[in-house]
């Protein structure tokens, strides 16, 4: 993923590397290639293409919220505040869905967190330690250690 993000140009072929990088690859690759990504030279295509996958209804959501929260570019936040207002929407009330379904929420919140500082987004992740799922519980608790001072 290193050797690859350090490609000064990206074809098609490229950025569908890219894509399966963040959909199929595991955190810390995800991670890696994300980190690359944020001294890129392109990395304003980087992020449009990061960006429009996040408002994009996919099973891999959270993967692009996290890789827009180690990119750290504060474009993301509009869109992830509109993927936020949508969750808080859609799966309310939250005690009443596992994990499965507020994975990509809670990557949502993480991401939000750390690219406004905002404490309006750790308190929906500290909220969540108290959800009735252990699962869920145990995501929070994984998430929440990140950003701690």
């Amino acid at each position: 993923a290193q050797a690859f993000c350090q490609t000064s140009a990206f074809t098609k072929e490229d950025c569908e590397t890219l894509l399966l990088l963040i959909e199929e690859g595991l955190e810390y690759v995800r991670t890696t290639a994300a980190l690359q990504l944020r001294d890129h030279p392109n990395r304003d295509n980087f992020l449009s293409f990061l960006l429009a996958r996040a408002t994009a209804e996919s099973k891999h959501a959270g993967n692009y919220y996290e890789s827009l929260r180690w990119i750290g570019d504060a474009q993301a936040v509009p869109v992830l505040r509109e993927r936020f207002q949508t969750y808080r929407t859609n799966l309310s009330p939250l005690e009443q869905h596992g994990l499965g379904e507020l994975r990509d929420y809670l990557q949502c919140c993480q991401a939000l967190w750390a690219l406004t500082g905002s404490a309006e987004y750790r308190k929906p992740l500290e909220d969540m330690l108290m959800h009735p799922a252990q699962e869920v519980r145990r995501e929070v608790q994984r998430l929440l250690p990140r950003h701690r001072s």
